[in-house]
C-alpha cells in the first residue's frame, strides 16, 4: 500500500547528495510548476528516496563537483504519481501531453509502486534526472562523463543544446542511446560512446 507523504515543506529541503534537495529533484518540470497546488511531488516508496540518494552520491555530485551548482539546470526529476498524470494530460492550447514521458523504462518514477498491481512502475530500479550545464555543449557533456567513468546506467542524448537523461540502478546495463527528431532511439553517429561505456567496469 502507497505511504501518505509527510509534510511538503520538511521533505523538501531534506539533503540528496552534498548539493541538491529532495525540493530540487522534485519541483524542477515546468509542469510542477504550473500546476503546484494540484501535485504531491514527492516520493511515497522509501525506495525511492534510497534510489535518489544513490544517484546523486554515484552521479550528480561529481558533476556538481566538477561543474558548479550555479552552472547545473535540472529539467525533469523525480516523477510522483501526482505528476505523472499531470504529464499525460493533453494540453488544451497545443492538443498534446504536457510532457513525453515512459514511466515503465526512463527510471523517473523511480522505486514508487503501482497504485493497483503494487509493483514497481519501472523494472529497472534505480533513479534517473535530465540536466544540462549552462555553456557546455551536451555532447561535450556525455564525452566528460564517459571519460570520467561514471557509473550511469543509461544515458540518453537528445542533440548538443538539449538536456542529457541519465540514471543510475542495480542493472549496470552502460546503455547509451541517441534519440533522432522523431524521438527514436538509435546508436547511429555515437558508437565511440557506445563504446567507451561499454568498457566501464561495475562499481
Amino acid at each position: 500500500m502507497l505511504r501518505e507523504p509527510t509534510s511538503v515543506d520538511s521533505r523538501a529541503s531534506l539533503p540528496i547528495g552534498r548539493y541538491l534537495t529532495l525540493g530540487d529533484l522534485c519541483s524542477c518540470t515546468s509542469t510542477y510548476q504550473r500546476f503546484a497546488q494540484e501535485i504531491q511531488p514527492f516520493p511515497l516508496a522509501p525506495e525511492s528516496l534510497d534510489a535518489l540518494e544513490q544517484l546523486a552520491a554515484a552521479i550528480l555530485d561529481p558533476i556538481l563537483g566538477h561543474f558548479g551548482r550555479e552552472r547545473f539546470q535540472l529539467t525533469y526529476g523525480f516523477c510522483s504519481h501526482d505528476l505523472r498524470r499531470h504529464l499525460e494530460r493533453r494540453n488544451p492550447e497545443t492538443g498534446k501531453p504536457f510532457g513525453r514521458i515512459c514511466p515503465e523504462v526512463d527510471q523517473h518514477m523511480a522505486r514508487e509502486l503501482g497504485a493497483r498491481s503494487g509493483k514497481p512502475v519501472c523494472a529497472h530500479g534505480g533513479a534517473a534526472v535530465d540536466f544540462r550545464i549552462r555553456d557546455l555543449s551536451s555532447r561535450d557533456l556525455v564525452s566528460w562523463m564517459l571519460e570520467r567513468a561514471l557509473p550511469f546506467d543509461s544515458l540518453y542524448y537528445y542533440g548538443p543544446d538539449r538536456p542529457v537523461h541519465v540514471s543510475h540502478g542495480p542493472s549496470h546495463r552502460r546503455a547509451v542511446w541517441a534519440f533522432n527528431e522523431s524521438n527514436t532511439p538509435t546508436t547511429r553517429g555515437i558508437e565511440d560512446w557506445v563504446r567507451r561505456a561499454r568498457e566501464l567496469k561495475p562499481r
